[in-house]
């Protein structure tokens, strides 16, 4: 069986691993079993709820077409009734496999319960399918009849997603849930009762589409929320970062359990919340207060940060960092000088970057852009040289002058205001 997120035909295996990076150009997608939720590795951004569902929605929507191009060639004759009663079995199995594996995490953390849970789902709409066939062959059907109740078992699958994200939910110590349904005209009596129920005790709740009059046309979704401290802290996790911290330094992802990315760009954006502690007085209580005291930031469900760690004048420096992803550099790099940060450092070749020549190698871009906006061409360029001035014979204070001055004529030449002149 093959299956396309729009990226060309693809087996179902493979599908399953890259089906919530689709429409991302980050790469790889990991899964945060304490949170049941992916995260893009090494940065530990999460791929929020709402962009696996566009994901769903796109693979859902192509399934759809292929169900209606099915039940077109039914009508017209161009397949017999045997041939789409297969065709709809399979992509039916599919669909109910995909969506549910993507609340899951993947066919890594599927065991013999969620593939009973399937199989009986399954079961149940093999057996409205059987049905369905004995009604077309009985006459009973018109083609648009027939059409319009095939499109259903399209959007059907989306119970099989919000069961899988429950029963990981569960699994990750979660406390309550609510169902959260879009309230409108079209909204019925079912769905609106579950909504009223606000947050209740997790796994009492029936997913959306089930036990409302909606049923594969529902548009609910659900929430869930309430985990302790202890449950994303894990003392494994302490260990090694502890150890880490102790060796020179560490960068820890608390939320997905990301330990020492591979790559990225990482650098701090916070002040007052560096804290310096005397190797001989260092321990894993000390991290765990950090986490806790910068939870606000450790912490967040939309865009944590990690916990970076290094060696500072002997002592061990524990700080709130960000990393963004290899591509992402130059963001990186704005963002660091923006909020004064004297350095970068690159996760991949563990380099240390000084965060205004970085910048000052952006302006210098900014300029040969500008240049080419104008139509001008890259030739051996007529190109002023400037001379950079040593800081060591200079001093820092004048170095840092020239860099200003030189930042504040490059943005002008590119129609930006300065940075610098007005603070003079």
């Amino acid at each position: 069986m093959f299956i396309s997120f729009g990226y060309g035909v693809m087996n179902l295996r493979t599908a399953l691993i890259v089906w919530a990076a689709a429409k991302r150009a980050r790469k790889d997608v990991i899964w945060s079993s304490r949170l049941a939720e992916h995260f893009w590795h090494p940065s530990g951004v999460p791929l929020v709820h709402s962009d696996v569902q566009a994901n769903l929605d796109a693979y859902n929507e192509a399934v759809a077409g292929r169900i209606a191009d099915i039940s077109a060639e039914l009508g017209n004759e161009a397949r017999s009734l045997g041939s789409w009663q297969t065709a709809m079995h399979n992509e039916v199995k599919d669909a109910w496999r995909v969506n549910y594996m993507a609340g899951r995490g993947g066919r890594h953390w599927m065991g013999p319960e969620d593939w009973g849970r399937i199989g009986g789902q399954l079961n149940f709409q093999y057996d409205r399918l059987d049905n369905f066939a004995r009604e077309i062959a009985a006459g009973d059907l018109s083609p648009a009849q027939i059409s319009a109740r095939a499109n259903l078992y399209a959007n059907a699958p989306w119970r099989a997603h919000q069961s899988a994200r429950q029963v990981a939910k569960i699994e990750a110590n979660f406390a309550e849930e609510r169902r959260n349904e879009v309230m409108d005209h079209n909204t019925c009596a079912g769905c609106a009762h579950w909504h009223s129920l606000g947050w209740q005790p997790i796994g009492t709740i029936p997913e959306p589409g089930s036990e409302c009059e909606c049923g594969a046309n529902c548009r609910g979704e659900m929430e869930f929320r309430g985990q302790r401290f202890d449950e994303l802290v894990r003392h494994g996790d302490l260990d090694e970062v502890y150890q880490h911290a102790l060796d020179g330094g560490v960068t820890y992802h608390p939320m997905s359990g990301v330990i020492n990315p591979t790559e990225g760009i990482a650098f701090s954006t916070w002040e007052g919340r560096t804290k310096l502690i005397p190797p001989e007085l260092f321990n894993k209580g000390d991290l765990r207060q950090f986490i806790h005291a910068n939870s606000d930031q450790l912490l967040q469900t939309r865009d944590p940060k990690y916990l970076g760690s290094w060696i500072e004048e002997g002592k061990i420096c524990l700080d709130v960092s960000r990393v963004f992803p290899p591509e992402e550099r130059a963001r990186a790099v704005r963002l660091a000088y923006a909020h004064n940060q004297k350095a970068l450092f690159d996760l991949g070749t563990f380099e240390e970057l000084d965060t205004k020549k970085e910048f000052f190698k952006l302006m210098d871009e900014a300029k040969v852009q500008y240049y080419r906006s104008l139509g001008k061409k890259l030739r051996p360029v007529k190109r002023v040289l400037v001379q950079v001035p040593n800081p060591e014979i200079v001093g820092e204070e004048e170095y840092e002058k020239f860099l200003e001055r030189y930042v504040d004529h490059v943005r002008k030449l590119a129609g930006v205001a300065p940075l610098y002149e007005d603070n003079e």
